[in-house]
């Protein structure tokens, strides 16, 4: 999605936030308590921890309107958010790197986008802290995706250094990096004419595995290995009618449904293993333009979009709702 799509998002996404109601009680928590850890956010146009138990993000940043983050990736150390602002003398709108000192809170920038042409985006953080992983984005080339309201853009994936040093390429046309628990690969999806897909990228041989085909989904967002390496999380708009609806229930019921929400069509969340074999769906999930994340101990996942949150056993697909806990963009789950 356009940086400008996300702001106009957030915005609307904001007002919705401060208008609910605190709830008496909080909902049930005994998928999320289950796990422990701290989870990172966009939330409320700040970066912040955010409370699985009510509407009460703790924010780490003072960014000031219409400056918003629209990724987060974190580990035990520090954070890094592709922030979107303005830039100075031109006014278009494009993600820069802001890295965050978890100990302090203190906050520096870590690389600005050259020009108005480009956004730097989707940052994800190697397991060992050694370098971060993020998107550069063409705006100008536009790449339209069907069943989304807003285009992806031509990308390449490159890596710098936490002090903001030795910029790489890594890969030319892929977006959403995805770093392997190992450090020796990461995952990423690149559109073909066949349709997007899923690969993993090799940094000691140079290789690409398919894990995901063209053609099976409409479109594909924010690979994420678990922590033990043997399975792959993501965000898809699925060809097929959502597992575990009713025949009724389909994508165009739903967008009925959602009208006051929807910018496209509603997004599942699947798995896949890491050799590319047992694709499978999280069933009765369905959310607007969610991200995934594992709980540090790998036994559930965190999926967070613009219709609420659920927190999922990876084991049995069940699914605890947190309607309460609405955003987007990615997100890390720490270790307490």
């Amino acid at each position: 999605m356009s940086p400008l799509a996300r702001a106009l998002l957030l915005a609307t996404a904001l007002l919705l936030a401060e208008s609910l109601p605190t709830p008496a009680s909080p909902m049930p928590a005994t998928a999320q308590s289950n796990a422990g850890g701290r989870v990172l956010a966009s939330s409320r146009g700040q970066v912040a921890w955010l409370d699985l138990l009510a509407p009460r993000p703790t924010p780490l940043t003072q960014l000031v309107r219409p400056a918003y983050p629209a990724d987060v990736a974190a580990n035990q150390r520090f954070a890094v958010a592709s922030v979107v602002s303005a830039l100075t003398n031109t006014g278009a709108m494009g993600g820069d790197l802001l890295l965050i000192d978890l100990q302090t809170n203190s906050a520096r920038t870590l690389k600005t986008r050259q020009s108005a042409a480009e956004s730097l985006d989707l940052p994800a953080i190697w397991p060992d802290g050694s370098a971060i992983l993020y998107q550069r984005s063409n705006l100008r080339a536009a790449l339209p995706m069907p069943g989304q309201a807003q285009p992806q853009y031509q990308s390449r994936i490159e890596q710098i250094d936490p002090d903001g040093s030795n910029t790489v390429i890594l890969l030319d046309d892929a977006r959403y990096p995805g770093p392997a628990p190992d450090g020796a690969q990461f995952a990423f999806v690149r559109s073909t004419d066949q349709g997007a897909s899923i690969f993993s990228h090799s940094l000691l041989d140079g290789s690409d595995t398919q894990l995901v085909a063209p053609g099976q989904f409409l479109a594909l967002a924010y690979p994420r290995f678990s922590p033990d390496g043997q399975t792959v999380a993501f965000a898809a708009i699925s060809l097929l009618a959502p597992i575990g609806r009713t025949s009724s229930n389909t994508i165009m019921d739903a967008l009925q449904t959602r009208t006051a929400l929807a910018h496209g069509f509603p997004w599942e969340v699947w798995l896949v293993n890491a050799d590319g074999t047992g694709l499978r769906q999280i069933p009765d999930v369905q959310n607007d333009d969610p991200s995934v994340a594992w709980s540090p101990d790998g036994s559930q996942l965190l999926i967070y979009g613009g219709w609420g949150s659920y927190v999922v056993d990876a084991s049995t697909g069940a699914a605890s709702s947190l309607s309460f806990l609405a955003g987007y963009g990615s997100i890390a789950w720490l270790p307490e």
